[in-house]
């Protein structure tokens, strides 16, 4: 097995903990390992793994660790509005134009977006994309354009 398919493989299994966690259980440890295993055979046999890392590790680490700045802020963002008494707020459903010009850097935006509490984006289309945000002040924060300019910074061209 070369570098990058363990690489990947290793990804399946680190992806598989962050999401079930770790448990001393026999039965878990079994499908901890079969579980990831089997869902790298299919996206190998099936050629979805990517051939090409076109990202900047380090660049890409960094991003993720503001990432959950960001993601955390806005909870708090959310949750104040939930709990305000009297909720007022102004939903927007507008189309940013995303300085991505690869499909990956897209992508990610797109994502990154949608995992940002009060926006989603619903669709996209090239590099323009379409969010709902659910109050002004989320949407005025992705239309300063502070994430996409990091995402382009970890995107290798």
């Amino acid at each position: 097995m070369d570098t990058k398919k363990f690489i990947s493989l290793l990804v399946f299994f680190i992806i598989w903990l962050g999401l079930t966690g770790i448990k001393p259980d026999l039965m878990y440890i079994f499908f901890a390992i079969l579980t990831p295993s089997i869902v790298y055979y299919f996206a190998h046999k099936l050629s979805l793994l990517p051939t090409k890392l076109n990202i900047d590790i380090l660049k890409s680490m960094k991003y993720a660790f503001w990432l959950i700045a960001e993601i955390i802020k806005s909870s708090i963002s959310v949750s104040k509005i939930a709990w305000r008494r009297n909720i007022s707020i102004y939903p927007l459903l507008e189309p940013i134009i995303s300085v991505q010009n690869t499909e990956l850097g897209v992508v990610i935006y797109a994502n990154s977006i949608t995992l940002t509490p009060g926006t989603v984006t619903l669709s996209t289309e090239d590099n323009k994309l379409l969010v709902h945000a659910l109050d002004i002040k989320f949407m005025r924060d992705l239309q300063d354009g502070t994430m996409d300019r990091k995402i382009e910074e970890i995107i290798i061209k």
